[in-house]
């Protein structure tokens, strides 16, 4: 009858409805991760430059180190020169 297609076309219309509610939720949810995901890419890149500089300052510690090691047994052994004599 007239009146059961009615019902049927207002069951789809509500359940299409219904559809596209969940659909802009999971739209929403989906640009939360896109924006979450993109920070977490941005802090990591932070981090890593950080770890990059400490690396470097790390080297370049080492190197003065090597260099003070070196003014140390060149002291020593002027400091034996004068001991001798």
């Amino acid at each position: 009858s007239m009146e059961a297609l009615v019902n049927k076309v207002e069951d789809v219309t509500a359940g299409v409805d219904e559809m596209n509610s969940y659909k802009d939720e999971a739209v929403i949810s989906i640009q939360n991760i896109s924006a979450v995901s993109e920070e977490i890419a941005a802090s990591t890149e932070e981090v890593m430059a950080s770890t990059e500089e400490q690396l470097s300052s790390i080297e370049e510690l080492s190197s003065f180190a090597q260099q003070l090691n070196g003014a140390a047994h060149a002291l020593q052994e002027a400091i034996r020169v004068f001991k001798i004599q």
